[in-house]
């Protein structure tokens, strides 16, 4: 899971949807069997580097 994790977060750069501002994204949990976050996080993923330089695994 860490090495996932890890890789997400090398390969990629993160932003926030267009029109979300940081400090308004709500940090509530809701309670149950596990502690989630009341309104989950949506993030873009933009590739760090070129289309060409990923290979496809067949």
């Amino acid at each position: 899971m860490a090495a996932t994790l890890a890789n997400l977060v090398q390969g990629f750069a993160w932003r926030l949807p267009d029109g979300v501002a940081p400090e308004d994204m709500s940090m509530e949990e809701s309670f149950g069997l596990s502690v989630s976050p009341k309104e989950p996080l949506v993030a873009i993923a933009e590739p760090r580097l070129p289309a060409h330089l990923y290979t496809t695994v067949h």
